[in-house]
Order: structure tokens, then C-alpha cells, then sequence
């Protein structure tokens, strides 16, 4: 009964607060009872609420952040010690959608241009696995891709090379879904190579058709899909092919370099609107990616200085327009 007469502890006077006792005011009086006894002034002073303090919304955006990073951190110890990280074919389905929903945000995620133009660090990039493995869920990505590029076909049974084929023969097809070890042999290689040196061979002298640029693309593709995906085929019978799928990522240089410069051309007979020159560039920048996994696992350093390079030079071109986009 009396608990519920008098105040709480909490609410004592500050003498009574700092000796821990009860503060009993009487009513109609200015000081508290012991304050009175004591002769001392009876001062209230306001204190905050027993229990934790509230956050402000600064140190909760921290408080979140802060275990962010730990988590994306103890993320990449532990994928560190167990010998391996995210997969290639995960790595590439999140390239696919992000080309799928930011048509005009660039790859940098995964293409680390701090990691890609220093020689001494080709050994670390972050997107490469380090084991290597290529496994067929691999193929849902190329499944995914082939798809977006049938929409963004005008031609469907244009040229598959460069040189302009007769009425009367069926131009080459690549098929992006069949694995390299479904076929994919020494003459097709070689046949491929010759096919992308026709192609360059055909836009340095001027001779590309509108009706052959998607065939080209697609022969662009199919090579660089296929270098990636010969990663874990690494037989001896298949040294041979992969010297030659070397040459061709050389050649495949010098072709998208040709078609960076034909899509931005204003005197071509392919001018698209720029939302699908955009499209055209990432797709060509997906590509390069691909090829650029492949020549980090075979050493190739001075490849992928250049295969950086266009890649570089993909990225300025997007970013320009799309600085000219928000103007």
C-alpha cells in the first residue's frame, strides 16, 4: 500500500537518487523528507528511461552495414577454406540477368578493371574459380542467352561468315549448346578460325552486309562459349584444339573490335536506335567475358591485356551514352 503512495526510486530527488533510499515528499511541502531532516536543497533533476537507449537512424545504418561486411567477409573466408568459390555457371547466370534487367549497367561487377589491366594480379581475379571446373549447368546460361539473341535476330538465315555465300549453299551454323566434347573436333576448329578470319578480313575491306552482322555475332559467340566451356577438357588428344582455340581468340580480337567500330558507324546499313546498340555492346561484352575466362586459364597474358582493352573501351561507350541519356 504504501509503495503505491509515494514515488518511485527513479523519480527521487537527487540526493535521495545518489543514496539510494526512498524519497517521500509530503504533500504541500518543497523538499522531500530526508532532504528536510538533512537541511539540504531538494533539486529534481530529469534522468533518462531505465533500459537501453534508442538508436538513431545514422547508428542503425552502421549497426546494418557493419554486419554486412562481416558477413560477405566470413562468406569469402569460408569459401577460401574449403578450396573453392562461386562456380562459373552461377557466376555467368548473374551476368545473363543482369544484362537481362539493367540493359544499360555494364558488367563491372565482374569485370574488375583494377584486377584485368594488372599483369600481377591476372592470377587473382575474384570471378574465376579456382579449380577451373566447368560443369553443365553451364549450359542453362548459354540456353538463357540464346534465347535473348533470338529476339534480337532480324535475319534469321543470314551468313555465318564473312564472305557472302552462294543461293544454292547453306552457310555454316554454330550451335552454341553443343558441348566440346559433342562434336567439337579439330576441323571444326579450324573451320571456325578461318570462318572469324574471313569475317575480319570482310569488315576491313567494307564488304559486311546488314543481312551478315547477326551471322557474324553469332560466330563471335559460338567461339568464345565454346573456349570457356573447353576448359575441362583437358586431354592430351585435345592439346591441338586448344592451340587452335588460341588463334581463334586472337582472331575474335581484331572481329569485335571491327564490330565495335561498325555499330557505332553512322554510315552502315544496321544503324539501330540506341537502346539496341547498347544491347549489341553488353552482348558483345558478355562474349569477351566468356573468352577472357578461357585465356586465364590458358596463360595467355597479352590476350587478355587486349581482350581488357575492349572491354575498356565497351564501358566508355556505355557510360557516354548513357551520361547523353539522363540529359
Amino acid at each position: 500500500m504504501l509503495a503505491g503512495m509515494y514515488p518511485r526510486v527513479r523519480d527521487a530527488c537527487e540526493n535521495c537518487h545518489s543514496r539510494k533510499i526512498r524519497c517521500i515528499l509530503e504533500p504541500g511541502s518543497i523538499a522531500c523528507r530526508s532532504c528536510s531532516s538533512n537541511g539540504t536543497s531538494c533539486l529534481f533533476a530529469p534522468r533518462a528511461k531505465a533500459g537501453r537507449p534508442r538508436r538513431t537512424h545514422l547508428e542503425s545504418h552502421q549497426r546494418r552495414k557493419s554486419s554486412s561486411n562481416q558477413a560477405v567477409e566470413k562468406t569469402y573466408k569460408t569459401a577460401n577454406e574449403i578450396g573453392h568459390t562461386r562456380t562459373n555457371a552461377d557466376t555467368l547466370l548473374m551476368v545473363a540477368d543482369d544484362m537481362h534487367f539493367g540493359p544499360i549497367i555494364p558488367f563491372d561487377t565482374f569485370w574488375d578493371n583494377g584486377k584485368t589491366t594488372n599483369v600481377e594480379h591476372f592470377g587473382n581475379v575474384g570471378f574465376l574459380t579456382n579449380d577451373h571446373s566447368i560443369i553443365q549447368e553451364g549450359h542453362i546460361v548459354e540456353t538463357a542467352m540464346a534465347e535473348t539473341v533470338e529476339q534480337d535476330q532480324t535475319q534469321q538465315d543470314c551468313a555465318f561468315g564473312a564472305g557472302t555465300p552462294s543461293r544454292s549453299s547453306t552457310p555454316p551454323r554454330y550451335d552454341m549448346h553443343t558441348l566440346v566434347d559433342e562434336g567439337f573436333d579439330f576441323d571444326t576448329a579450324l573451320r571456325l578460325c578461318g570462318d572469324l578470319d574471313r569475317s575480319h578480313r570482310a569488315f576491313r575491306d567494307g564488304r559486311t552486309e546488314a543481312t551478315q552482322f547477326e551471322g557474324i555475332m553469332r560466330t563471335v559467340e559460338y567461339a568464345c562459349t565454346t573456349a570457356r566451356m573447353s576448359i575441362s577438357s583437358a586431354s592430351a588428344e585435345r592439346a591441338s584444339i586448344h592451340a587452335l582455340m588460341v588463334a581463334a581468340m586472337y582472331k575474335v580480337f581484331d572481329v569485335c573490335e571491327s564490330i565495335i567500330r561498325e555499330i557505332l558507324s553512322s554510315n552502315n546499313g544496321f544503324k539501330q536506335d540506341t537502346l539496341d546498340r547498347l544491347f549489341r555492346l553488353q552482348r558483345l561484352d558478355f562474349v569477351l567475358f566468356q573468352g577472357f575466362m578461357f585465356l586465364h586459364h590458358a596463360g595467355q597474358t597479352d590476350a587478355m591485356r587486349k581482350i581488357s582493352e575492349l572491354h575498356t573501351w565497351i564501358l566508355s561507350i556505355l557510360q557516354e551514352e548513357e551520361y547523353k541519356n539522363l540529359w
